[in-house]
């Protein structure tokens, strides 16, 4: 069945606010992450255990949690795409329309890291500086 690119568009949104909203628990708005049908359950599992690793906690964390995730997420698609090309290219030292495809994910794999080590390096910051005070509160507490 042919689809306007606006009935596409609704779908995708569809798709994209049952993923998103199904899984906030915390009431915490969350960025919209393009999927396939077929990588619903694959995602949802994923972003509860890389929660669990995180734990993300107010709405300044979990802006970078949702920055690594979808990092994370979109990286592992790409190592499957630049596998299959790998995988599947006749030769990788001619000039071809696999290896500008293969140069082209290495650009976006960078920006990918990039942003994933970013959002990591700023959660962890922002996690130990709110634990700080709560540290010495506890120490005061005790001496």
């Amino acid at each position: 069945m042919f689809m306007t690119n606006l009935q596409a568009a609704q779908e995708r949104q569809e798709v994209d606010r049952s993923i998103c909203l199904g899984l906030d628990e915390s009431g915490y708005l969350c960025s919209p992450v393009a999927l396939r049908p077929e990588e619903i359950e694959t995602f949802k599992h994923f972003r509860e255990e890389l929660a669990e690793v995180i734990r993300p906690d107010g709405v300044l964390q979990m802006h970078y949690y949702q920055q690594v995730l979808q990092a994370q997420w979109n990286l592992q698609r790409l190592f499957a795409e630049e596998t299959w090309l790998l995988a599947c290219s006749p030769s990788l030292f001619e000039e071809n329309e696999d290896t500008r495809r293969l140069e082209r994910l290495a650009r976006h794999k960078r920006q990918l890291e990039i942003s994933h080590l970013r959002g990591l390096r700023q959660l962890r910051q922002l996690q130990k500086r709110e634990q700080e005070p709560e540290a010495a509160a506890a120490a005061a507490d005790c001496g």
